[in-house]
């Protein structure tokens, strides 16, 4: 009985937003923020940046995880439309199509994400509300490469992330209990 006292007395003076979980959502790179990633990325200009000097601003393939090797077709694919010829893109992208197997790219897809639930802990605890506030970033790079010197860059990205999710199930732990009470068809 005195254990049992002891622990609502402690989870009583606890503040409640320490008992909510909390997630935080990383691709491993060398890159903390937007801004960061984003100062790396303009250090790339094409028809000068080797692909040696690609690799130490962090654009390496085996030395970043998830970086993605593209091969030209998937550089084509991405830019060129039906029975579009390819004629109005960049100079860089049509020295891709020209040059066939010798084009290749890098694409970079950095996000970092926490996620912080608040609102009423009994709540979401039994399942009725929860509410989720998620804060990060985002950025995006594809750079193309001819012979190991970078011919075309392009990026994309969000620099602030902030968005709130309200999930709202009226029949708080019951919610999604249904389709277990249901017998299976036998097969």
């Amino acid at each position: 009985m005195k254990g049992w006292l002891l622990s609502v007395l402690v989870v009583s003076t606890m503040g409640c937003s320490s008992m909510f979980p909390y997630g935080e959502s990383k691709v491993v790179s060398q890159w903390e923020t937007f801004d960061q990633a984003k100062q790396a990325f303009d250090q790339v200009m094409p028809y000068e940046t080797r692909e040696a000097e690609l690799h130490e601003l962090g654009y390496s393939p085996s030395k970043q995880p998830n970086v993605h090797i593209l091969n030209h077709a998937e550089i084509a694919e991405r830019f060129v439309l039906g029975s579009f010829d390819g004629s109005n893109l960049p100079a860089g992208l049509q020295h891709c199509l020209n040059r066939g197997a010798d084009c290749y790219g890098y694409e970079m897809r950095q996000r970092f994400t926490k996620d912080q639930r608040y609102g009423s802990f009994l709540a979401d605890f039994l399942n009725f509300k929860r509410k989720t506030e998620t804060r990060g970033w985002e950025f995006n790079a594809l750079i193309v490469l001819i012979d190991e010197q970078v011919v075309y860059k392009l990026w994309s990205g969000k620099p602030d992330i902030h968005e709130y999710r309200d999930q709202t199930n009226p029949l708080g732990p019951l919610q999604g209990v249904g389709g277990a009470l249901t017998p299976r068809p036998e097969l």
